[in-house]
């Protein structure tokens, strides 16, 4: 019988622990901080809604982190040199999101935040932080982009 209440209680507990491990995993903790030097021109609403949000189901709280930083700043983020330096180019950045679309782990995340994600500003940076999990960095650089011309509106 003892047995019994035992294993309940670890059931319990190990239940517990990873319902409150979820609840944390969820919220990307210290976004907050990469936008305490957003530029003037930049509007931080949305970024601070989704500092201050849990990310939905897929989103890399690292990547999410990096694809903010990089908004704010501009530059690369990595002490890792994983991509050049080099400027933007739309052409190429497109093909890289072309080919990244062509998987259908990516295109299932995506579809995802398009039923969860109401806000199209804030799905875009999502996507962002999705493809730049994925390796697809001129494909988020593009995201990236159409944030900052979106911003504005």
């Amino acid at each position: 019988m003892n047995l019994r209440i035992l294993i309940s209680a670890i059931v319990f507990t190990a239940a517990a622990a990873a319902q409150a491990h979820d609840e944390n995993a969820a919220r990307c903790v210290g976004l907050e901080k990469y936008l305490a030097n957003t530029p003037a021109d930049l509007p931080t609403a949305v970024l601070r809604k989704i500092a201050e949000s849990a990310a939905p189901p897929g989103v890399d709280c690292t990547s999410l982190g990096d694809v903010i930083l990089k908004l704010v700043k501009g530059t690369r983020v990595g002490g890792k040199r994983l991509e050049e330096d080099k400027p933007f180019d739309r052409g190429a950045a497109q093909a890289n999101l072309d080919q990244a679309l062509r998987e259908p782990q990516i295109v299932d995340q995506i579809a995802e935040l398009e039923r969860s994600v109401a806000d199209e500003k804030a799905r875009i940076l999502y996507e962002a932080a999705i493809l730049d999990a994925e390796g697809f960095y001129g494909a988020r650089d593009l995201r990236i982009q159409q944030y900052r011309d979106r911003a504005g509106d």
